[in-house]
């Protein structure tokens, strides 16, 4: 019976899709704070799961929603660590875990490279759908002036697309970045 139901699968679909293994991105050689985040910007609209390992340190003076968010998530992992082991160990390897569900990985990448200050990683230019993950994150978290090095040469990119149709979240663009 099973080797019967195996086969009528095979038959079905031969080549199942196999899930995507995570693309992690390091930011930090030393992160102590891995953010998880999906999107359905996959070509066959699959989720793309992409780990970014990140500083704490780097992220908290950023801004206030940062240093609410990965803080917490670090003092919570620090205290499991010290519940489970002795306080010596605790703390020294503990890797805390935040989902951000809600936010684009290509957006977010921009935004975590300028606060690790890997500034060798930073387009010169956005594609439209990119800028506009950006400007959503940036008012999202409230980070507009860490961009503002290079806010006018990504807008440049894209100005010739203000009258064309299908881009009318150029407005929201042009707002968020000032």
């Amino acid at each position: 019976m099973e080797e019967a139901s195996s086969q009528l699968i095979e038959k079905i679909d031969p080549d199942p899709p196999q899930p995507q293994k995570p693309k992690t991105v390091y930011l930090s050689s030393e992160g102590d704070t891995h953010l998880f985040l999906s999107s359905p910007n996959s070509p066959d609209n699959e989720p793309r799961i992409v780990i970014f390992v990140v500083s704490s340190h780097a992220m908290a003076p950023v801004c206030d929603a940062w240093a609410h968010m990965v803080m917490r998530h670090v003092d919570r992992c620090k205290l499991e660590a010290e519940t489970v082991e002795n306080v010596d160990s605790a703390a020294d390897g503990a890797v805390a875990f935040v989902p951000l569900p809600d936010d684009d990985p290509d957006g977010l990448e921009v935004l975590l490279n300028i606060a690790h200050l890997r500034f060798d990683r930073m387009p010169e230019k956005l594609k439209f759908k990119r800028l506009l993950a950006v400007a959503v994150l940036m008012e999202k978290y409230g980070v507009t002036q860490m961009v503002r090095p290079w806010w006018q040469r990504w807008l440049a990119a894209v100005k010739d697309k203000a009258n064309v149709p299908g881009y009318e979240e150029l407005i929201y663009i042009s707002w968020a970045f000032g």
